[in-house]
């Protein structure tokens, strides 16, 4: 009976192992570990889209890894932090920003790590975007007050060109209020199309 329990037991573990290495496989987000030698032990699809590199790679050395994601990944595991953000990387020609993290696992001696690799070049180009309607939509409200403010005295002053032309039968006074009323007038175009 021990045996047989054991090894339903044994199932169990494997069956969760499966399910646990398969989870870490699918996962939208790219993960490598290594050991403390810095010899890669997993690799997932994501990490294989995100370099072009499939599992062959499990067992190969960090510094293996052809440009960039050798000297990338080295140089973030001889750094002190746990995160890099904002990463450049060329890769067909095509510049990408990936965000690094890593955790550390066991003991000092023998600690293995994982690493995190997340394509956040969508998210940047997305930021771009939104902050670039931003700044549109500000230079929108500045020129619409400018035009405002612009329009307030332009009409002020059309109204007195109006009132000098009605109030006085002299013309030169109606030559100036005319002259006054097409600058006002030309004025009142311009700010419309700002």
């Amino acid at each position: 009976r021990d045996g047989s329990r054991l090894s339903g037991a044994a199932a169990e573990l494997d069956a969760l192992r499966r399910f646990h290495r398969q989870t870490l496989h699918e996962l939208p987000i790219g993960v490598c570990s290594i050991d403390a030698q810095q010899t890669i032990m997993g690799w997932n699809r994501a990490m294989t889209e995100m370099t072009g590199f499939n599992d062959e790679v499990i067992g190969w050395q960090l510094s293996d890894l052809p440009v960039p994601w050798g000297a990338l990944l080295n140089r973030f595991m001889e750094q002190h932090e746990h995160q890099l953000y904002r990463q450049t990387v060329e890769r067909y020609g095509r510049r990408y920003l990936v965000n690094l993290q890593r955790a550390s696992l066991g003991d000092p001696e023998q600690q293995q790590h994982v690493l995190v690799v997340e394509d956040v070049t969508q998210v940047a180009e997305l930021e771009m975007q939104v902050s670039h309607q931003d700044r549109l939509a500000a230079i929108g409200r500045l020129v619409a007050g400018v035009a405002h403010e612009i329009g307030n005295p332009v009409t002020g002053i059309a109204g007195l060109a109006q009132n000098l032309e009605a109030d006085f039968d002299d013309p030169e006074i109606h030559e100036a209020s005319t002259q006054i009323l097409e600058q006002t007038q030309r004025i009142r175009h311009i700010v419309s199309a700002l």
